[in-house]
Formats: C-alpha cells, structure tokens, sequence
C-alpha cells in the first residue's frame, strides 16, 4: 500500500505544476463559458444544483477538439500535459507491443482530460459561490441598513 501512496504522491507531483499552468492560462476563458452556459440553461439552475450545472458543462466543453488544443497547447519543461503523463507511465513499465503502446495514449489522454476537468470543476465551484456569498453579504447588509433606518 505505501508503494501506491508513493507513486501516487510522485505522479501527482510531477503534473501539479503542469495542471495549474494549464488552468491558470484558461480558467478566465472557461469561467466566462460556463457563465454564457449557465445564463442561457434557462431552466437549468431550476432543474440542477450549482456543482451539477459545473458538470454538466465541463462533460460537453471536454469533448471537444478545441478544448484539447487549448490544453495541448500549454507546456511546462517541454511537454504539455499528455506528455507528462505519458512519460510517467512509460517510465515505470516494460512495453514491446505497439498495441500496448496505443492503449496507454488513450489511458493517458483520459487522464489528463478528467485532471483538468477536476481542477476546472473546483475553481469554478470556488468562484461561483463565492459570486454567491458576496451576493448574500451584500442582501444582509442592505436589510440591516434597511432596519436600522426604520427604528
């Protein structure tokens, strides 16, 4: 078990730095996205929670070939993410069979896609609610000013 724990604390260390790189560069370009997304669901938000919408978007956004140039396109240490990822796995196994070899480019793009995806889910998560509890504190505060005028 803690050879697992160690391969998987080193893999993640390894593609950390590729992963903020990668969502850093396009989370503005995204969040404005799942915005247009959300704003033109119409009945979405009455049929979903917030973390529903963000996956429901993400799951149409990923499937694209634009999403994965602009993913593909972000470098750190010469590979993008795929690359990374890839070598990590080729570094660790025996392969001779070029069958072997396409199996792993499909393990390794799924991968890399659900990665960003999962970073992108959380930050717009975190940006959403926080637009949200703004909104909220802004509500309270006009009621107790509203309140405190009228006493």
């Amino acid at each position: 078990m803690g050879i697992l724990r160690r391969e998987k604390n080193e893999f993640l260390e390894v593609l950390d730095l590729i992963i903020r790189v990668v969502t850093e560069n396009i989370f503005p370009y995204i969040y404005r996205e799942f915005e247009l997304f959300d704003e033109s669901g119409g009945d979405l938000s009455a049929k979903y929670s917030l973390a529903e919408r963000i996956i429901l978007f993400l799951d149409s956004i990923s499937r694209t070939d634009d999403f994965m140039e602009i993913i593909s396109k972000h470098k750190c240490d010469g590979y993008d993410i795929f690359g990374h990822i890839f070598n990590f796995i080729i570094a660790r196994i025996n392969i001779h069979d070029p069958n072997e070899l396409q199996e792993i480019e499909k393990i390794t793009t799924f991968i890399g896609v659900e990665l960003i995806v999962y970073r992108l889910f959380q930050l717009i998560l975190s940006a959403r609610t926080g637009e949200i509890r703004r909104e909220f504190s802004k509500k309270i505060m006009i009621q107790r000013s509203i309140n405190s005028s009228t006493q």
